[in-house]
């Protein structure tokens, strides 16, 4: 490259190079070696400062100013020459594969097994659940073992079965089901076992050597003081040996506590949810408690991330389908219908108060259940009717636990309003004639007397009481569609 003279362009920058050069020097003083000892003897002196090289740089500024503004208004520009052929680049070629500095081999990438084998570096893995942690770390270490003669050792507090496959070769693994220790002295006697673990593996005299700890956000929350107490201290120090050639922990976990759930009705369906406090896995009947919202992974504050997906594509979560999942009931087309209706019934029957006690027939709660319906010993005598409670919950519910949980109220309630809706459906009547017939049944016991206008002792006629139902529906419907 050549650069055509120009001595007014390069006079201005060589003296605004100078000037700068002058206005940063140090200031000097009048302070001679006489006065530093006459003022170290006790007498006074006079100090001033001066500023030698000021005048220097004002010239070469003013010099840079006049020579920049001769160059501006004669109109030159610097031009630049580019002097040689000019060689096109040659496309490149790669084979998918990235070399690491001190490794004798390269990877390829998105291979993470095999560069947490061949580094041998303490390493924290985290990412969201079912994303293939468990079997990425699997063939890390069985490749570690294999290709460097690495001792294995793992911590698994979620030792499912299906988690076995994962560590068959790993040369010792402690592993049990936290969510299933019952009792204070099981969570002490486990801890205690993990520390020990994490002792006896740090004296191993073989190197290298590589210890697993997987699950840690379920340690936190099920062994919490253990965890603050003392694996916590252990993590900082193994993930910041300096050890890191032959000593590695690497320790897995998921962005947050996550819990994923289906019903055996449409297992195609799965719910997610997320940041939760605890989780307990396994198979559960509907209103057991499984989960408890909380503030793990990446999160501001206590709530409940939920989503919904099928196939594995997240969907946008539908209204109501969280108490169909807890049910254990199939949702349809007519689920936007049920709910209406249930809104519909409970307004009629209890105004939403789900404490209500009908002192005539002694109905309960949201939509005046009969306790008969409840429990088969309710008066001594099995009933015919008495099996709603087994019907939805697969449990007894007595009278007085029904009163006391409005949320057993509401699973009860809807399943049978919605069995009783897709009855009338599937029996021809259109969908005023069903909701008319379904309150006429919930208030009588019989829809064939929706059109009944007899006086019910003290209470509105059946007719009177279907009719408002069916108002009420209809204007609910649209209002939730609308919403």
């Amino acid at each position: 490259m050549k650069l055509e003279t120009n001595p007014l362009l390069y006079g201005s920058i060589g003296a605004a190079a100078l000037g700068l050069f002058c206005g940063l020097q140090r200031p000097a003083s009048n302070l001679t070696p006489t006065d530093l000892e006459a003022f170290a003897n006790g007498a006074q002196i006079r100090y001033e400062k001066t500023y030698p090289y000021l005048p220097a740089a004002l010239v070469f500024g003013l010099v840079s100013v006049s020579c920049g503004v001769a160059w501006a208004l004669g109109g030159e520009q610097p031009k630049v020459a580019i002097v040689g052929p000019q060689i096109a680049p040659e496309p490149q070629s790669w084979n998918g594969q990235v070399p690491f500095a001190g490794a004798t081999e390269s990877f390829r990438v998105g291979n993470p097994a095999a560069i947490l084998a061949a580094r041998m570096r303490p390493t924290l893995i985290s990412a969201n659940p079912r994303v293939g942690k468990g079997l990425t770390v699997a063939h890390a270490y069985r490749q570690a073992q294999v290709k460097q003669g690495a001792v294995v050792w793992v911590i698994q507090p979620k030792y499912h079965p299906k988690e076995h496959g994962y560590l068959a070769q790993a040369d010792n693994v402690l592993g049990f089901m936290a969510d299933s220790l019952e009792s204070k002295e099981d969570v002490d006697d486990i801890c205690e076992q993990m520390q020990k673990f994490i002792f006896a593996w740090r004296q191993l005299p073989q190197r290298p050597k590589v210890l697993i700890i997987d699950e840690l956000a379920m340690m936190k929350t099920a062994f919490k003081a253990w965890y603050d107490g003392f694996l916590k201290s252990q993590l900082t120090m193994e993930l910041s040996s300096g050890e890191t050639d032959d000593r590695a922990l690497w320790a897995i976990t998921q962005s947050s506590l996550v819990g994923d759930m289906t019903s055996s009705a449409f297992p195609e369906i799965t719910f997610r949810a997320a940041h939760l406090s605890h989780c307990k896995g396994g198979e559960h009947r509907a209103g057991a408690v499984v989960a408890k919202t909380g503030n793990t992974g990446g999160s501001t504050g206590a709530h409940l991330h939920w989503e919904q997906l099928q196939g594995g594509v997240a969907q946008a979560p539908q209204k109501g389908y969280l108490v169909w999942a807890l049910n254990g009931r199939k949702p349809n087309e007519r689920l936007g219908d049920t709910i209406a209706l249930y809104q519909a019934i409970v307004t009629k029957e209890s105004g939403g108060d789900p404490r209500a006690v009908n002192p005539d027939t002694g109905a309960l709660g949201l939509g005046q259940v009969m306790p008969q319906n409840l429990n088969c010993a309710w008066d001594g005598k099995p009933k015919s009717n008495c099996s709603w409670d087994y019907e939805v919950l697969d449990r007894d519910v007595s009278p007085q636990e029904f009163l006391q949980n409005p949320e057993i109220q509401q699973q009860i309630v809807e399943v049978k309003l919605e069995s009783a809706l897709q009855q009338q459906i599937q029996a021809g009547h259109d969908m005023n004639t069903a909701v008319k017939r379904v309150a006429a049944e919930w208030y009588s016991g019989n829809p064939e007397l929706a059109h009944d206008t007899r006086p019910q002792a003290g209470y509105e006629s059946i007719k009177s009481y279907a009719d408002s139902a069916a108002e009420k529906f209809h204007r609910l419907r649209q209002e939730n569609r609308e919403k």
